[in-house]
């Protein structure tokens, strides 16, 4: 409906029929402009881009170059006894922007003469275009303030895309972000290094759903270190990658597979050294051999992704602090009960009708997250028995929460159950009635630093906006408890909405 638009197509790597996608093309729309990136300009000539349009990105003035790096690294450039060799180390990044704000980040506010020359001759060393560049990336990375900072780069390296409640759940089982026990204090750790990263031009910004993402070449850079220094094997998506040696496994930390549609895993692997794995399949019929953890005893993190599982071999893996299963079918979960030492347990968007009366015991659990999942039933004593328990996610799912006002008690877990959880401060919640409300909720609600609460039968959990910490969606109705918890929350509520408000009055406490 537009009379002028610009689109803009970036780094398209095979050729687009762009009627396919709905972009007009020749006379249909004549204010359309259409403006499209590639690293080959052969990709943007087969797409019929007349090659009069076509024009390459060139290097950097020698003096656009310069410009840059000072704005980059600071004013460190400016000392009389720096300027110099800084210069040089500008020129050695040969006008190409992202070698120029790696490097430059990397060097803000350094003021020893020696470690200026000691970049230099690193960037000397290499020659050819791509160890140039690789030299550059390095320089930057061996320059972050802690092993901490290099650990996560690395492991947002090989599964950019994610989000950051992801890498929370994977880093802190890892135990990346040392002598951090609570959850909240992680993740307040874990934004503050992203930011560091963000600034020394390793990570591209962090938008509002919390996404993480790398310029192509750091993410090629980062996994090479990673593959070189913590023998990482990734497996991307291609169908004719073979599993590593037996000696490479022995070495092995982490395993990524990526989406790759393999018919079969081997019976067992033997990585005495491996914390993390991570399999994510392009193949729902996959199957779990029974000894496929055996040779896995030192296994932390396990991340198992878009498979039918009707049994787990949880037995071997004792030491498992995260297991995420999200959009798996989940059958028989009997032997998660073996898990005891975990602390992070995620079924996000997974199939399963009844959450196992075994999760009960898994007493070390910090974090539930059971958002999305097709859990109905939850047997009641198994939310209470998880005195550790910090955070606990139940966003959009149907569970049939015990009628509070009912004389015959079901099988069914109440919500007064949530009283029992100390040290709970995180809270997602859906609940279709205000029936299934306790009366001194109040006793939870009021002790919550982070909630999304919907109460009533007139919400789409996709409504909720992100970035708010305190969040309550209520349908009024006449028997709400106002006096109670729900008074608890609407004290604090950053984002309120409300429906069925025939009525009102008036409000005795405003949001913030």
């Amino acid at each position: 409906m537009e009379k002028s638009i610009l689109i803009i197509l970036d780094n398209i790597w095979t050729i687009l029929d762009l009627k396919e996608v709905g972009i007009p093309v020749g006379d249909e729309h004549n204010g359309c402009k259409l403006l499209m990136t590639s690293r080959n300009q052969d990709v943007l000539l087969q797409m019929d881009v007349p090659k009069d349009f076509t024009f390459k990105v060139e290097v950097m003035s020698e003096n656009e170059s310069w410009s840059l790096f000072q704005f980059m690294a600071g004013d460190v450039v400016k000392d009389r006894t720096l300027k110099d060799v800084a210069y040089q180390v500008a020129q050695k990044c040969e006008g190409l922007p992202l070698r120029v704000v790696t490097v430059a980040s990397a060097m803000k506010n350094k003021r020893d003469v020696k470690s200026w020359k000691d970049a230099l001759r690193k960037l000397q060393s290499h020659d050819s275009l791509d160890a140039l560049t690789y030299s550059a990336l390095e320089l930057s990375y061996d320059s972050l303030d802690s092993d901490e900072m290099r650990d996560l780069f690395l492991l947002f390296s090989l599964l950019p895309g994610n989000d950051v409640s992801y890498f929370l759940k994977v880093a802190m089982g890892l135990d990346i972000l040392k002598h951090v026990n609570i959850v909240d204090d992680a993740r307040n750790r874990l934004y503050t290094m992203i930011e560091s990263l963000e600034a020394s031009c390793l990570l591209l910004e962090v938008k509002v759903d919390g996404k993480i993402q790398m310029h192509d070449f750091v993410c090629e850079f980062a996994i090479s270190i990673a593959c070189r220094d913590k023998h990482v094997f990734l497996m991307k998506q291609r169908d004719d990658q073979e599993w590593p040696t037996n000696a490479f496994l022995q070495r092995c930390t982490q395993i990524v597979v990526d989406y790759c549609h393999m018919h079969e895993l081997p019976q067992t692997i033997d990585c005495p050294n491996m914390k993390f794995l991570c399999l994510a399949s392009g193949n729902r019929s996959l199957k779990i051999p029974d000894d496929y953890f055996k040779g896995m005893g030192s296994l932390r993190v396990l991340d198992l992704t878009c498979l039918n599982l009707s049994s787990l071999p949880f037995q071997f893996l004792t030491d498992l602090q995260t297991l995420c299963l999200n959009f798996c079918v989940l059958e028989n979960m009997d032997a998660i009960e073996a898990l005891q030492n975990l602390k992070i347990l995620c079924l996000w968007n997974s199939s399963m009708i009844k959450l196992p009366r075994q999760i009960g015991q898994l007493t070390q659990l910090r974090m539930l997250d059971l958002r999305s999942s097709g859990i109905e039933v939850i047997p009641h004593n198994i939310i209470s028995s998880l005195t550790k328990l910090e955070e606990l996610y139940m966003g959009n799912t149907s569970i049939n929460w015990e009628d509070v006002s009912s004389t015959v008690h079901n099988e069914n877990a109440s919500l007064a159950e949530l009283r029992k959880l100390p040290k709970l401060t995180a809270l997602e919640l859906q609940v279709c009635g205000t029936w299934m409300l306790p009366r001194d909720l109040q006793l939870v609600f009021e002790k919550l630093e982070r909630y999304k609460i919907a109460i009533g039968d007139v919400w789409d959990w996709s409504d909720i906006k992100d970035g708010t910490l305190k969040t309550l969606m209520l349908k009024l109705g006449t028997n709400i408890h106002l006096e109670h918890g729900i008074k608890a929350l609407i004290k604090g509520v950053e984002n309120l909405y409300l429906d069925d408000v025939d009525g009102i009055q008036k409000c005795a406490s405003k949001p913030k």
